[in-house]
């Protein structure tokens, strides 16, 4: 690719899959379908250069070509955005969605301290251990002192 002028360079990249990935996402697509796509795309595309290449297309040809044969992606995210089936739950069924996610935070959100502390219950054990340690000193200082009173 060194030997490939700046001007030819742009034409041989890569398809701008990030903008296709946003295509998809604000069409609804799932984002496990919008992973595959564009895993399959960017297969499909190398696939396609090497293929000329095997051909014996010039350097400079391949990257037209390659993006000719592939097409348009916007052409593509619309054509997937046409598929229900390809849409995440929420954009198929939208008003369950509107009920469920609400229902959802009001469950999760009482058990997320639960949550948390399981996820890191030798920090939480620790930190009680401290603060039963902190306690225990604490008492047997006023302990002492009252006993230095009463003593006194």
């Amino acid at each position: 690719m060194a030997s490939v002028p700046p001007s030819i360079r742009h034409i041989m990249a890569e398809p701008d899959f990030a903008r296709f990935e946003e295509l998809l996402m604000r069409a609804g697509i799932s984002p496990r379908h919008i992973r595959r796509s564009v895993a399959e795309l960017r297969e499909h595309f190398a696939d396609i250069q090497e293929a000329m290449r095997r051909q014996g297309v010039s350097d400079a040809d391949v990257g037209r070509m390659a993006h000719a044969e592939l097409g348009d992606l916007a052409v593509i995210a619309s054509g997937m955005a046409s598929h229900p089936e390809l849409k995440c739950w929420s954009r198929r069924w939208p008003r369950t969605a509107r009920v469920f996610y609400p229902l959802a935070w009001v469950c999760l959100v009482p058990a997320m301290p639960v949550i948390t502390g399981v996820r890191h219950a030798s920090l939480i054990a620790r930190w009680g251990t401290c603060l039963l340690l902190s306690a225990g000193f604490t008492a047997a200082l006023m302990l002492a002192m009252q006993l230095a009173i009463q003593a006194g």
